[in-house]
């Protein structure tokens, strides 16, 4: 049943969350004189609080198994107490998930590298004939550049199937004999995911858009002798000319109603091609941008605006606009 909004002791709840983004929640929404209060989304009794609020905002905990935690109750926010989160369920449902974002991109002509992703062991067999080496393996989960490898030769990626696929021996014998085993896959399991390597690229750019106006770029350049640059920590803020990659990843968040996301671009052939998205940043990072665009006029308007804001203070300000709008 829908809450009747006029019903709410509270406007905004704000969640508590691990990496302490909660905090400057508090601080900006203090500021700003808002009706709030901080309260724990991990408590047994979570949907009796969060029934107070008109919206919630939440920087989930997103290690394991607390993003499952999120995909749950951000969803049962929306459909089954008719609430506004954020983020809410189109940000969300893809988070760390490769597979479901390469769908995304190919059903929008987001321009992207060539990906394959199958399920199919005997479809991924086959396909290692057919790709060019060397290509990228990854597997649909992780940060920071971990479980992406670079597959450079059949060989290696017929290995990389059989080991998706199947499981070792030991593991089987020891099953059998009734001990409980469990692997922590190298790469892919039960699928794989393979994406054309696009080389000559010693760095990416990031992108990061917050609600429907703020966009941050800056440089991540590889780390020393790899083809990586997630998670490197080799960042570069001298952004100029791409305010076209910018507008781009801002316009595929307004299509998507995405409340925020970072992108991960990469060049071939002169024009950019996006890795993968992401709802989960580093607010440093963020706040160290001297410079950032904001677009007005429904993005006629499009310009760069010096000085450092942390993005909590932006959240905030985004759901002032959601309140506005309501």
């Amino acid at each position: 049943m829908l809450q009747d909004a006029s019903a709410h002791a509270k406007r905004l709840g704000i969640a508590w969350d691990k990496m302490g983004w909660w905090r400057r929640y508090a601080e900006f929404a203090k500021t700003a004189r808002m009706d709030f209060e901080v309260f724990e989304m991990e408590r047994s009794t979570w949907i009796d609080t969060v029934r107070k609020f008109q919206v919630i905002l939440w920087r989930a905990n997103l290690d394991p198994p607390f993003s499952e935690e999120a995909k749950e109750k951000i969803y049962f926010i929306e459909r089954f107490l008719g609430l506004r989160v954020v983020p809410n369920w189109n940000t969300f449902w893809h988070y760390d998930n490769k597979r479901a974002q390469s769908y995304l991109f190919a059903l929008q002509g987001i321009p992207s590298p060539s990906t394959f992703v199958s399920y199919s062991q005997s479809e991924a067999h086959e396909a290692t004939t057919s790709l060019g080496f060397p290509f990228v393996s990854k597997r649909a989960d992780g940060a920071a550049s971990s479980n992406v490898r670079l597959l450079s030769d059949l060989g290696h990626a017929q290995r990389e199937v059989r080991r998706a696929f199947s499981q070792p021996f030991w593991a089987k014998a020891l099953r059998r004999l009734g001990v409980r085993v469990h692997l922590t896959p190298r790469s892919q399991s039960g699928y794989v995911l393979w994406q054309r390597f696009l080389s000559a690229n010693d760095r990416d750019l990031r992108i990061t858009v917050i609600g429907r106006d703020r966009v941050f770029a800056f440089w991540r350049n590889n780390r020393p002798g790899d083809f990586r640059a997630s998670g490197s920590g080799l960042i570069d803020y001298a952004v100029d000319k791409v305010e076209e990659e910018c507008r781009f990843c801002l316009e595929i968040c307004r299509q998507n109603d995405f409340d925020t996301m970072a992108f991960d671009l990469v060049y071939h052939q002169g024009r950019f091609q996006v890795l993968e998205m992401s709802y989960a940043y580093n607010d440093e990072a963020i706040y160290r941008a001297p410079a950032h665009f904001v677009a007005k006029n429904g993005g006629t308007d499009f310009r760069l605006v010096e000085g450092h804001v942390w993005p909590q203070e932006l959240h905030i300000k985004y759901v002032q606009s959601i309140f506005a709008e309501s």
